[in-house]
């Protein structure tokens, strides 16, 4: 009997994985020991996993500073300086 029909027969002694993997259940779940020649895991091969993207977190007070001198100066695109920053947000510039 082969690996996958064995998990098919078995399926209370396994649980699923959020990936689709089906994994044995451990030895204190189950309430028993296990022989060496059972199946321990089975490998969904069908499924993407998932894949977390890369998102830089922003400050709000840097993200409203930057907007705002984009806004209002829309011809000099350079990035300001942290001293700018800090004279900008201490100015009321922003309100």
């Amino acid at each position: 009997m082969g690996d996958k029909a064995f998990i098919l027969k078995n399926r209370s002694a396994y649980k699923t994985r959020e990936n689709g993997n089906i994994v044995l259940k451990s030895k204190e779940e189950l309430g028993c020991s296990v022989t060496w020649d059972t199946p321990k895991n089975l490998i969904n091969d069908s499924r993407e996993e998932k894949r977390e993207e890369f998102r830089p977190a922003i400050s709000n007070e840097v993200g409203k500073v930057i907007v705002s001198h984009y806004s209002k100066e829309m011809s000099n695109t350079r990035i300001l300086s942290n001293a700018e920053r800090r004279i900008l947000h201490k100015s009321n510039y922003l309100n």
